[in-house]
């Protein structure tokens, strides 16, 4: 029996050679020959294939699934224009998959050609098993349903029944990590505060830590390790959390289970505002004084000054670098609200042969870097590779295997170039797909 793709290990795998030829370059190939030349085991455990695939496909997202990368998308026409390539992409009921072999490195859809994808939304996987979330005639609740032996099975939603799902708080969030003792949640209402949320499984209680909105969670050494930013400034966390219950309990009033009407328009929660006074309440008493003395200068100068925005930043600049005393939160990389010469924000942290890697954005390119360091700019010192900024992506772990995947086409391209890149601690592998015109 094969096991997994996401716990596989290669033993004794030479380095394979891969053509000079292809389209798109990887940049992965830099991250190789840096790693390798420094490696002294460099012949040994790691593995590079890079293949290229001429598809045409326009895809909403990939996933490994035991020894197979699924990408899910649409089948786009050519000639259409660009309000007909979305109104297909919105309306269309049939998504496409494609089904690379991880150890072939081939295109092989045999163990799905009988999977009927009609009204598929969206793909899981978890604990090995590939779950699909299919669209229902009634828009408040979708169809579960896990795959077997070659055909979908009825299941209850995967997500859990729990409490929270009904709340309102739950409505401006997304689970961006599972594990057995808890879902972890972005919650995120722009400009009006985020937070990241851990709901206990086993007593249903949400803990939160404010910070930009989380877009990233892995565990590491049993520590949970958050990646988040700002989408609307170029400020970004990574913060590390070793007792996530030890956070501010969220209280019923914001999560509100029973809503008691219907909100024509999101309703403001401030949750971050909630969370961050807690957490400075639990200071020592050496630090209330300085915070009293701060909230009642900010109320004075609001009473003032009806134009509070410089005020508010500044006020809640010193209450988010108190925040940094507390011991029940690591900050790892913090740019929140300094600036750094590079105008740059962290998108994403890759675990790579015990060490963090980090992914550096400008808003034109992506730049690979050590995170050796809490500060930006030593940060970006440590930069080893940079590459064109793709019109979307994201990075999601399997396992012990991080997938990255970038798309380099606009929204009204019927032709999508994209690339999936597996990192694991022992190889790294690229994909590339490039359909011609």
């Amino acid at each position: 029996m094969k096991k997994s793709w996401s716990n596989f290990r290669f033993s004794n795998t030479p380095l394979m050679q891969s053509s000079t030829n292809i389209i798109f370059k990887s940049f992965i190939f830099c991250i190789l020959a840096i790693i390798i030349s420094c490696n002294p085991l460099k012949n040994k455990n790691i593995e590079s294939s890079v293949n290229t695939f001429d598809e045409c496909i326009y895809p909403k997202g990939a996933f490994i699934y035991k020894n197979y990368l699924i990408i899910l998308g649409k089948n786009i026409v050519s000639g259409l224009t660009s309000r007909e390539i979305r109104d297909s992409l919105e309306y269309s009921k049939k998504t496409k998959i494609i089904a690379i072999d991880l150890y072939s490195n081939k295109i092989d859809n045999s163990a799905f050609r009988q999977m009927s994808t009609d009204n598929l939304f969206w793909l899981y996987v978890k604990n090995d098993t590939l779950f699909g979330n299919f669209k229902s005639s009634d828009r408040n609740k979708n169809n579960w349903a896990f795959w077997n032996n070659g055909e979908w099975i009825e299941t209850n939603d995967i997500l859990g029944r729990i409490k929270f799902n009904s709340s309102l708080l739950r409505k401006d969030c997304h689970l961006i990590f599972e594990d057995p003792l808890y879902y972890i949640y972005s919650f995120n209402q722009g400009e009006f505060g985020s937070a990241v949320i851990f709901l206990n499984k086993k007593t249903e209680i949400p803990h939160g830590y404010p910070m930009p909105q989380p877009v990233q969670a892995f565990k590491e050494n049993n520590n949970y390790i958050v990646t988040g930013f700002f989408d609307y400034t170029n400020g970004s966390e990574v913060i590390e959390f070793a007792n996530p219950d030890l956070l501010p309990v969220i209280p019923d009033s914001l999560i509100q289970y029973s809503p008691q009407k219907k909100e024509k328009y999101p309703k403001l929660l401030y949750l971050d505002q909630y969370l961050e006074f807690q957490i400075l309440l639990a200071l020592p008493d050496s630090f209330q004084e300085l915070i009293r003395e701060t909230e009642k200068h900010k109320f004075d100068e609001t009473r003032i000054d009806d134009s509070t925005t410089l005020i508010s930043l500044s006020f809640f600049g010193i209450f988010d670098s108190l925040l940094r005393y507390t011991e029940k939160a690591v900050y790892i990389l913090d740019n929140k609200f300094s600036t750094n010469r590079s105008g740059l924000f962290c998108k994403a942290v890759i675990p790579y042969r015990n060490k963090r890697y980090c992914l550096f954005d400008d808003y034109e390119y992506l730049y690979l870097c050590k995170l050796n360091s809490s500060n930006m700019d030593t940060v970006f010192e440590s930069r080893f590779y940079q590459f064109k900024k793709p019109v979307y992506y994201f990075i999601h772990n399997f396992g012990e295997t991080q997938l990255l995947f970038c798309n380099y086409s606009e929204w009204d391209s019927f032709n999508s170039n994209f690339k999936c890149i597996l990192i694991n601690d022992n190889f790294i592998k690229t994909y590339h797909f490039t359909p011609e015109d």
